[in-house]
């Protein structure tokens, strides 16, 4: 293995470590934000294994994500519901007995 070689590995597995720290903060309720590092080149074929574990670990946290909004949405609906049907302005009923 070239030193090249060497330091492409460990660039690329910093890489990774940045994706799966990004990918776990995300499921916590951060928003981390994220963007390649310039110059990175091709994924060595060596850590395509982890890269995939890491992609699988992003489509599981997306979709985590997706069905927590989902359900969010369906309670701010409800609430929404409920604020819209506040009590008429005048009485409903009338005392006329006493």
């Amino acid at each position: 293995m070239s030193p090249d070689d060497a330091e492409a590995i460990a660039t690329c597995a910093s890489v990774l470590d940045d994706l799966e720290t990004a990918t776990a903060r995300s499921v916590d309720g951060a928003s981390p934000a994220w963007a390649p590092p310039h110059g990175l080149g091709p994924l060595p074929l060596g850590l395509r294994p982890r890269a995939e574990e890491v992609l699988a670990r992003q489509q599981g946290a997306r979709q985590r994500l997706d069905a927590e909004l989902r359900d969010v949405t369906g309670q701010l609906g409800a609430v929404r519901a409920v604020v819209h049907s506040a009590a008429p302005e005048r009485p409903v009923y009338l005392d006329v007995s006493g």
